[in-house]
């Protein structure tokens, strides 16, 4: 079963879906920092036969318009982005999955209209202190990059999807897929996304959330600790933690069987 492809022309924003039912329940996926939605093929292919299920590119990634000076870049242009696009395909209801960096995107959405989001999984979430030393290093340092990539040649021309599958087994420092999937979005709106990212960080964002969440997490995640999303999955009433004890950041590309499962068994129990 093959998913159809679209362009939103209000903004770029590339998208596809399989045939959505008016009895079905809505799945929307989020890629993280510099990825695209290649990363949610198994996926869809998982939950497509009971789900319609919405895979987006954010902008300035994959096949997504490339806009070309950081503020273009800010979180809640991401957020304006998905907002309009559930709109346009008329979502009033869905379950929201997203990684890494997708996770600031999805707690917007909550926000901004909690009754649309029925339930959140965040799978290796930016769950981090603003305060923390790390959290406001990376700040100083993720701004003082965007600030000199501005001088870069930024391209408008769209980008591509990755075939994730040339890399597995692959880890949060594996050097060709950084590499592809940063020259891939560009180096300029990769550092512009890195920093709109660490200026949006603030685990109080997540604390408040009141939906039921599904919290799935590398124990050996070197970007995002562990630790994060155990003190997270506390603050979040009801919230249950999955805990992938081989797993790194990578986990959606490494780990899709088992992410699958940990999914189903959730939605099957909240939706």
């Amino acid at each position: 079963m093959l998913m159809k492809e679209y362009i939103f022309p209000k903004n770029g924003i590339y998208y596809r879906t399989n045939d959505f039912q008016k009895d079905r329940q809505t799945i929307v996926f989020i890629h993280g920092l510099s990825g695209n939605s290649s990363a949610w093929e198994h996926y869809e292919q998982e939950f497509m036969a009971r789900y319609n299920v919405l895979s987006i590119d954010l902008r300035g990634h994959g096949c997504s318009r490339k806009y070309l000076k950081e503020k273009d870049y800010d979180m809640d242009l991401f957020i304006d982005d998905i907002e309009a696009l559930f709109d346009f395909l008329r979502i009033e209801k869905c379950v929201i999955t997203s990684h890494s960096f997708g996770s600031i995107i999805s707690v917007g959405l909550i926000q901004r209209d909690p009754g649309r989001i029925q339930s959140a999984i965040f799978l290796a979430p930016a769950f981090t202190s603003k305060r923390a030393l790390s959290t406001l290093f990376m700040r100083l340092v993720s701004g003082t990059l965007a600030f000199f990539s501005r001088a870069l040649p930024i391209s408008d021309k769209p980008g591509k999807h990755i075939d994730y599958s040339r890399f597995l087994p692959t880890h949060d420092w594996d050097v060709r897929r950084i590499w592809t999937d940063v020259s891939n979005t560009g180096v300029a709106i990769y550092f512009f996304c890195l920093h709109s990212l660490y200026r949006s960080m603030d685990e109080g964002s997540f604390y408040g959330l009141h939906l039921p969440t599904l919290i799935i997490h590398g124990k050996r995640d070197s970007y995002v600790p562990l630790q994060h999303s155990i003190k997270a999955s506390k603050h979040i009433e009801g919230a249950r933690l999955a805990v992938l004890p081989l797993a790194d950041h990578m986990l959606v590309l490494n780990y899709p069987t088992e992410i699958s499962n940990i999914m189903a068994d959730f939605l099957d129990s909240s939706v």
